[in-house]
């Protein structure tokens, strides 16, 4: 006879810890927040991924804010990342960064500090 054992409980998922599902840590998507006690895209974003809002410093002389992030909202620069406090949490559908590469690549120059990008409902 043959013993079969049986499967281990799956673990328990903490709301306030960020998935750990691969590929996800530059984007966040509404089943790894909407537990959490965030009202607004600032919030969520300031809790599962707080790297994100930090400005790169200055990049340029000519140009001290080239270093910081930028926020753009459904394809459109909204202007800095503080704009997200803006954007209710049951309106988005997903908050990705960009880093300064895939930035520039994307959305032309001036991003060295990364984008935030947000598509909303």
């Amino acid at each position: 006879v043959t013993e079969v054992a049986a499967p281990a409980a799956a673990p328990q998922s903490d709301p306030t810890r960020p998935s750990q599902r691969a590929g996800s840590r530059d984007v966040l998507l509404p089943d790894e927040f909407e537990s959490a006690p965030a009202r607004d895209a600032y919030g969520v974003v300031q809790q599962y991924r707080p790297t994100w809002l930090r400005s790169r410093g200055p990049t340029s002389f000519s140009d001290p804010s080239t270093g910081s992030v930028q926020l753009y909202v459904n394809g459109s620069r909204w202007g800095e990342v503080e704009r997200l406090h803006e954007i209710a949490i049951e309106d988005v559908l997903e908050i990705r960064f960009r880093n300064a590469q895939e930035a520039t690549m994307r959305y032309g120059t001036n991003h060295a500090g990364g984008v935030i990008e947000v598509r909303t409902r």
